[in-house]
């Protein structure tokens, strides 16, 4: 059981580098704006989507599962899962103000890139907790939350390489930075074994859930749609991308769902 619980994290993580090899395209050079704008702005309506209708839930699911008072839609639940939404981008602002001194200003992308690198390294760690933790508990759920998780980082990998490629002209450094990024899943894991397996409870996903939504709408809002729109002034295919991005990311979790409650009809006990 250890080795299938270990197996779907690293598999799951490894998807990060499916959507990070995109960078090896040939129809991706530094001259083809659009392709970028459109990468971008695809890129942001996945994190947007799977922010607001994933990640801030389960950051609202972890502080009511805690035993605060209220529900998931008022009281102290709510008003808690919030605030770590807003720290999420207070913390996300400071750490760009850091990078900022570190960076160039004409290294815009380069930056963009670490910062979501950053961004969605933290947000795989919680996940391949939640993965490997939830294979040990009932294997057949664990390989569904596998493929969901992994089918929604690919487009996360292709968030980290695309900008730092046209940062640089380096292909391989923006495939390396997202992979990096990815193998936070497995880190997540193998400290579940190690260590949180007993320790890790509710409220401490409800706030990395929360802080990570918070970094994410950041970066979406902050770099990805502005840094789109740039190269893509007239809008030819910047907002198609970011609903694009939106309906790929919402049947891939409408997928999920849907494998979960075949499974629960079929008497299987599964819980999320």
């Amino acid at each position: 059981m250890l080795a299938l619980a270990f197996g779907l994290v690293i598999i799951a993580g490894a998807c990060t580098g499916v959507g990070a090899s995109l960078v090896f395209c040939k129809c991706v050079t530094k001259e083809n704006n659009l392709f970028l704008a459109s990468a971008l702005g695809f890129s942001a309506g996945v994190m947007l989507y799977v922010t607001f209708i994933e990640i801030f839930q389960k950051s609202l699911d972890g502080f009511a599962e805690s035993g605060l008072p209220g529900d998931r839609s008022s009281g102290p639940v709510y008003a808690i899962a919030t605030t770590t939404f807003f720290c999420g981008i207070l913390l996300m602002w400071g750490l760009g103000k850091l990078v900022d001194c570190l960076h160039k200003k004409e290294e815009r992308l380069s930056h963009m890139g670490l910062m979501t690198a950053l961004a969605i390294g933290i947000h795989n760690f919680p996940e391949g907790i939640a993965t490997f933790v939830a294979t040990l508990r009932d294997p057949s759920f664990g390989i569904i939350m596998a493929f969901a998780i992994g089918m929604h980082n690919i487009p996360e990998g292709m968030c980290v390489s695309l900008p730092i490629y046209y940062a640089d002209g380096q292909r391989c450094k923006g495939f390396l930075w997202a992979l990096l990024s990815g193998v936070s899943e497995p880190i997540g894991a193998l400290l579940a074994y190690l260590v949180l397996s007993e320790h890790t409870g509710p409220t401490s996903f409800g706030i990395i859930f929360g802080l990570v939504a918070g970094m994410m709408t950041y970066i979406c809002l902050h770099e990805l749609i502005p840094t789109a729109h740039r190269y893509d002034p007239d809008d030819k295919m910047t907002t198609l991308s970011i609903i694009s991005g939106m309906v790929v990311m919402a049947l891939s979790l409408v997928g999920f769902v849907i494998e979960v409650n075949t499974d629960n009809t079929n008497g299987t006990s599964i819980k999320k």
